[in-house]
């Protein structure tokens, strides 16, 4: 602890996406959160050096490096929304946020039914809740894209039988068939941990070429993910790019990539595309527009899926707080217009 005497400090801070905010837990392992979003905080250090922290953080965007006994080293994606709140001591803060993993697998070994072969998006979701230093952690499963049969099988799946799901998918990157499911059926579906090792080296690899490409431009974020495939789908590569131009006022996120399908099918190309745009400097309204493949092809039979939504967005305490903001900014825009008559 630091010996400050005689010194007292007051802050009060407007945080904004512009800075980057990370929660260290472990920084040899490299357990961190890393974030930018809005929140008001106040600071404040008396003269016998006690240092107190007040306000609520709201997360815009992140991403965490989920470790495990420095074995799994999966990085999370953020949900936007979440909050850090604290109270005073700067240790005692409140979580409530969620992470998500994405992946793509089949969902045959959890349904043992030949028609679900296909790899489709998986969800792995880490909710982290109350204590900061020792936060209630609980995992789930989430099947963006599948039909009743199959989210009705992992939602009555028990927390445990969940918690070895996620292991398996951060480690082999596919389900496991729960032994309730197995019956007297044999192990048809095991596959040897060499495809598991495979996917996780392809994994390492390719973050550190995504990272190698990414040091090319400052401007530029360029990724590289490549899976190998198995007895039931054949190998996947897949390049996202994103960009900010327009002194950041136009954001552009791609990805394309080819493979991931049944052996006996034909060559599928897949590709997203995503445009966003800011209609005016402070970011309120927004204009977004973009194109994704279709995964759930059961019932859709269009490879792909576009869509155009325009955004707008205002923060206020109350809202006749807001109403008056509003009268206020028009009876001086038409004073500004009587007066230049």
């Amino acid at each position: 602890k630091s010996r400050v005497t005689g010194l007292k400090m007051d802050f009060n801070l407007n945080v904004t996406p512009d800075a980057e905010v990370q929660i260290i837990f472990d920084s040899k392992a490299g357990d961190i959160i890393r974030g930018q979003g809005n929140g008001n905080l106040h600071l404040e250090i008396n003269t016998l050096g006690d240092f107190n922290l007040f306000g609520e953080y709201v997360i815009e965007q992140g991403d965490y490096l989920f470790t495990l006994q420095n074995i799994i080293n999966k990085k999370f994606e953020v949900e936007k929304g979440g909050t850090i709140r604290w109270n005073g001591d700067p240790y005692e803060a409140i979580l409530d946020m969620k992470a998500i993993y994405r992946l793509k697998t089949s969902l045959y070994d959890i349904t043992l039914d030949s028609t679900y072969k296909s790899r489709v998006p998986v969800e792995c979701v880490l909710s982290m809740k109350n204590s900061l230093m020792h936060p209630d952690m609980a995992f789930s499963i989430n099947l963006p894209t599948a039909d009743s049969k199959a989210q009705g099988i992992i939602s009555n799946l028990p927390p445990d039988e969940i918690n070895k799901q996620i292991i398996s998918l951060l480690v082999m990157n596919r389900f496991v068939t729960p032994e309730s499911m197995k019956g007297g059926i044999q192990a048809a579906e095991s596959r040897s941990s060499s495809n598991a090792f495979g996917v996780n080296s392809s994994e390492l690899l390719s973050n550190q070429l995504s990272h190698w490409l990414s040091q090319i431009s400052k401007d530029f974020d360029v990724g590289v993910n490549y899976r190998p495939g198995d007895e039931l789908s054949t190998d996947e590569l897949e390049v996202a790019l994103s960009t900010q131009i327009l002194n950041d006022r136009v954001s552009i996120n791609g990805n394309v990539g080819v493979g991931g399908q049944q052996h006996n099918a034909s060559g599928q190309f897949m590709g997203d595309f995503e445009v966003e745009v800011k209609v005016n400097r402070s970011g309120k309204l927004r204009v977004k527009g973009f194109t994704k493949s279709n995964d759930n092809l059961i019932y859709d039979t269009s490879p792909y899926r576009q869509g155009l939504g325009l955004f707008y967005r205002e923060d206020f305490d109350s809202f006749s707080g807001l109403m008056k903001r509003y009268w206020e900014a028009i009876f001086k825009r038409k004073k500004t217009t009587n007066e230049k008559k």
